[in-house]
């Protein structure tokens, strides 16, 4: 303990020269934002030193690494035109290749029946020539039965929608590119001109006689009826084609009734 002390001097320092010293209090003015190299300056010169060798190996560092990104940037950039041209060229020969598929099954389809043909034996190749006539008069005959029953049906459709003021042949070509939608469209028309005309016939005309267009339609229906109690998995309409084609008699008597 000091005690009775005379001070006529007081020295304030950061950093006492004397190792027992211990500075406790100090007072000045700070000074604004400084510099690293400010810093640096300030230390002592083995500190200054130390910290001096530890930035310029963190720059260095910095320096390598910086380095080092732009060359892996370059290098991922090449391996990415690299891929782009692979997939180019590789686009390239699946194009080549389906063109060459596609060349080789024409080749094939031209080669096939002609070269076989002439390299068989003279009566194998007639047998076969008359063979192959008699599968395309076949095959023609089922194109027609097949568009001859089309027809028929729809020869029967129409004649279920012969209230519309259409020709049947118009009609037919109607009901042959149309959808369900479509017919159940036109049936609903004629069902509601039929029903308007009935009514009104019914007022004006009560107890006339049937026309013979309608008469004649009648008898096909009366046998297509036949054919559904026969064969109730049959529809009406299955029923009405299948007389028309069977008994075209009754379909003309329809038609000379009017209704064409």
């Amino acid at each position: 303990m000091l005690e009775d002390l005379v001070i006529d001097r007081v020295d304030l320092v950061d950093d006492g020269a004397n190792s027992a010293a211990f500075i406790q209090i100090y007072k000045r003015k700070e000074r604004g934002h400084m510099e690293i190299t400010e810093i640096i300056k300030s230390m002592k010169p083995e500190h200054a030193e130390e910290i001096q060798k530890a930035l310029d190996d963190a720059a260095a560092s910095l320096a390598t690494a910086t380095t080092e990104i732009a060359q892996l940037t370059e290098e991922l950039q090449k391996t990415k035109d690299s891929a782009e041209a692979v997939a180019k060229e590789l686009a390239e020969v699946k194009e080549e290749l389906a063109e060459a598929e596609e060349e080789d099954a024409k080749k094939a389809a031209a080669f096939d029946e002609e070269e076989v043909i002439k390299a068989m034996p003279e009566p194998a190749r007639e047998l076969f020539q008359k063979e192959r006539i008699k599968r395309e008069a076949a095959e023609e005959q089922v194109r027609k039965a097949r568009e001859a029953e089309e027809h028929t049906a729809l020869v029967a459709k129409a004649a279920t929608l012969k209230a519309l003021p259409v020709e049947q042949e118009a009609l037919i070509g109607i009901l042959k590119g149309a959808n369900e939608q479509v017919v159940d469209l036109l049936t609903t028309v004629a069902t509601a001109i039929e029903g308007t005309v009935l009514d009104e016939v019914g007022k004006s005309a009560a107890g006339a006689t049937l026309t013979e267009s309608d008469a004649g339609w009648a008898k096909i229906e009366a046998e297509a009826n036949k054919i559904v109690e026969a064969d109730p998995s049959i529809t009406k309409q299955r029923a009405i084609a299948s007389v028309i084609k069977n008994k075209p008699e009754l379909y003309k008597e329809y038609l000379k009734g009017g209704s064409n």
